[in-house]
């Protein structure tokens, strides 16, 4: 399967060394600022083992996003609802025609529900800039900087007792 990888800048080759290491049959396709795009045999599971990938995306195509969707249910539970995280760099058309053109699209194709605020679900992430760009779905129900390893610490001491 195809993947990108979202990374925070300074850190894609690094990032590399790590999907190389940490995944099975990786072919790295291409590296631009702040993602990777890859190819590998890994699970979901291993996936997320990752450490210094911000998020991943499952790569697809606004006609194939059922295809995308039925697999991930495999790994998640989804429902019928969707959202949209749009990144345009470096072009000059109109971004909230677009969102809501590609949106009237996948409501009409799909019967699937907008959900502009909520990206817990099946969000589809497309990302464009200038002549580049690639339509993603995020395989987590969240990203993966937001680490379940993670703990809060302690705020301070109260001075009062």
């Amino acid at each position: 399967m195809k993947f990108v990888a979202y990374v925070v800048k300074g850190l894609e080759d690094f990032a590399i060394q790590e999907v190389k290491e940490t995944l099975k049959d990786v072919e790295i396709q291409s590296l631009w600022d702040k993602y990777i795009l890859f190819e590998s045999t890994s699970s979901f599971r291993d996936i997320s083992n990752l450490r210094l990938i911000d998020d991943v995306g499952l790569l697809s195509d606004i006609p194939e996003l059922d295809n995308a969707k039925n697999l991930l249910a495999k790994f998640r539970k989804l429902d019928d609802s969707f959202s949209i995280t749009l990144s345009i760099i470096k072009t000059d058309f109109d971004k909230d025609l677009f969102l809501s053109n590609l949106v009237n699209e996948i409501e009409g194709k799909y019967k699937w529900t907008y959900t502009p605020k909520s990206h817990e679900n099946f969000d589809i992430r497309i990302f464009i800039n200038q002549d580049i760009g690639h339509v993603s779905v995020r395989l987590f129900k969240e990203s993966l900087m937001h680490r379940s390893y993670k703990k809060v610490s302690n705020y301070g001491i109260d001075f009062n007792k």
